[in-house]
Formats: C-alpha cells, structure tokens, sequence
C-alpha cells in the first residue's frame, strides 16, 4: 500500500547550518498525517500552502526558508 506524505525543501541561509535539505510533515495536532493518494495530498497542499511554508519558516527561525512543497509516495509493508 502506498501512502502520501508532504515534504518541504528548504534552501538555507548559511549552507554550513544544513542538517537537511528536506522538512517531512508527518503529524498534525499530534496526529499521523498521510493521505491514500498523492491528490488528496495535494488538495491538502493547496488548501494550506501557505500555514505550511510559515509553520517551517518558523521552525527554522531565519536560518533557512520553505522553497517547494511536493508529496512524497511511501510504500508500506
């Protein structure tokens, strides 16, 4: 079974600060978030593209920023 889950790249200020060019959201109100297919994934995108960039931008704190935000496809066993 595959399921979706939304990936964050980040571009970072001070490239020697990178622990990660990627931010995996897999939690909302401290529940698993994941979808059952990569358009309802992104309707979710969509619909809080913008509550999604601010949440990492604030992660981050001005050390790197949200540049893309994709669903990722994960097979489970």
């Amino acid at each position: 079974m595959v399921t979706f889950t939304i990936l964050v790249t980040l571009a970072w200020f001070n490239p020697g600060d990178a622990d990660s060019n990627a931010f995996r959201i897999s939690h909302l109100n401290d529940r698993p978030l994941s979808f059952k297919t990569d358009v309802q994934c992104m309707e979710h995108v969509d619909e809080n593209h913008q509550v999604i960039r601010n949440f990492v931008n604030n992660f981050y704190r001005g050390k790197a920023v949200a540049v893309d935000i994709i669903c990722e496809g994960h097979t489970s066993s």
